[in-house]
């Protein structure tokens, strides 16, 4: 059964368009971000950092993407690019003071980008 729903979220993934794929990284970075809430929560550190560190990876694989933007669509990139530096930024400091309430207003900055990029 595993095998199929695996085979079945493969093939979902790639049908989607670019767009729609940026749309999902930032939806999982959002769910991360959720978990990582509930580790500040229940004071679990170490999952708390395999969430931090799949937002990190994701964000990271993310703004290569962006560097190969056309000449039109140079400033879109560029602050794409700032958005995620400031997500990684606010992970660091969630980590470092522990702080909950940047925790869930990151999550909404990336539910919002994930929302923005559902409808580009």
């Amino acid at each position: 059964m595993n095998q199929v729903l695996r085979n079945y979220n493969r093939s979902k993934t790639l049908t989607k368009t670019p767009q729609q794929m940026v749309a999902t990284v930032f939806e999982r970075c959002a769910f991360w971000m959720e978990g990582m809430a509930k580790c500040l929560e229940e004071k679990k550190y170490f999952e708390r950092y395999q969430y931090s560190e799949k937002v990190v990876m994701a964000l990271t694989y993310l703004m290569p993407l962006f560097a190969d933007a056309s000449s039109e669509q140079k400033q879109f990139a560029q602050e794409m690019k700032e958005f995620c530096f400031l997500i990684l930024a606010f992970v660091t400091e969630i980590n470092q003071k522990e702080n909950l309430s940047l925790c869930s207003e990151t999550r909404s900055l990336l539910q919002d980008m994930a929302s923005i990029w559902q409808k580009v």
